[in-house]
């Protein structure tokens, strides 16, 4: 009896962690080409986390762009050194999103290039890939290309 209280305990631990299970690791980058993505101008990060609802891949940045989205970047620069760490296509439906390993170290600077080739840089560092935790929220605004 004791063995089977014990494994029925066990079991319903299980259950109940299920919610707090890792989402997969997969490989998720956006490009110019594509249309998958979806929820425009929500922090993709409240389900792209490790314990997020199901979503899949684990998002080190993300963020939705307005306007003339076409053939532009998201670009993160190296705040001390000015050196280029990770440039992010912005795909069809104006959301750009990496799985990759960005090292926020001391702050990165952000900066959005159109499809014309020009950059428009935030004053402020990130530490966080989070771009729609602030942006579009009231906090900051919305960022748009014309």
């Amino acid at each position: 009896m004791k063995k089977l209280i014990l494994a029925l305990f066990f079991l319903s631990i299980f259950y109940a962690c299920k919610k707090f299970q890792k989402v997969e690791i997969k490989t998720l980058i956006s490009a110019h080409d594509e249309d998958e993505s979806h929820r425009n101008g929500q922090n993709c990060m409240d389900c792209h986390y490790t314990e997020g609802g199901g979503a899949e891949g684990i998002f080190t940045a993300a963020g939705t762009i307005y306007g003339n989205t076409k053939n532009s970047n998201i670009e993160l620069y190296n705040s001390e050194t000015g050196a280029l760490v990770r440039s992010i296509e912005v795909d069809k439906k104006g959301n750009g999103y990496t799985t990759e390993d960005i090292n926020f170290g001391k702050g990165l600077k952000v900066g959005v290039r159109d499809g014309n080739g020009a950059i428009e840089f935030m004053d402020d560092k990130i530490y966080t890939g989070q771009c729609n935790s602030c942006h579009g929220t009231g906090i900051e605004e919305d960022i748009n290309l014309d």
